[in-house]
């Protein structure tokens, strides 16, 4: 597990504490360049709707109010595939994720989650945790090809606070 963290200014984080970012690659909050030079490792996120092609520069897709739909995630993920990329990661609010999984419910091949909960601990959740509320409250269980890749915990005035569950696969690339 590690911590990173997400923004829609990146100048508001310090790459000292997060050195690995989420950030947007496309919309009103596209993330310039010389702020992503700042930290180590980053990985992108796209936010528009009806875009599948936007899988060709982010690994992620917002799936939220304002941004793209769960109607959007399966060909976000088919794009991805497309592209030779089995990271498709889709960010997503916890109470949304059945909503979700029904949507891409035909959809064999892996792909990722990364689910927003505000956890209201002082410390990240483990996956299980993150499971567990998913199971309990929502009676949903994930998918064998459907893995859980990060969460989203905690927010501050300025920036989101998430832990990832998977190897560090943040990149250079933009």
């Amino acid at each position: 597990m590690f911590e990173f963290a997400d923004a829609v200014d990146l100048a508001n984080v310090d790459p000292a504490v997060y050195p690995n970012v989420a950030a947007y690659a496309n919309g009103r909050f596209a993330a310039p360049a010389d702020q992503l030079a700042r930290f180590k490792r980053h990985k992108l996120i796209a936010v528009e709707p009806n875009n599948p092609g936007q899988a060709a520069i982010a690994r992620t897709l917002d799936v939220e109010r304002f941004d793209a739909t769960i109607f959007d995630a399966q060909p976000f993920i088919n794009e991805r595939y497309n592209h030779d990329r089995d990271d498709a990661e889709i960010y997503i609010e916890i109470s949304s994720v059945p909503a979700l999984l029904v949507a891409t419910g035909a959809e064999t091949r892996d792909w990722y989650v990364w689910i927003a909960w505000w956890w209201l601990q002082g410390v990240p959740p483990t996956g299980a945790d993150v499971l567990n509320e998913l199971r309990e409250v929502y009676k949903t269980e994930l998918p064998a090809n459907v893995h859980l890749s990060a969460c989203q915990w905690e927010n501050t005035p300025t920036f989101d606070k998430s832990v990832s569950y998977r190897k560090n696969t943040f990149t250079r690339e933009r």
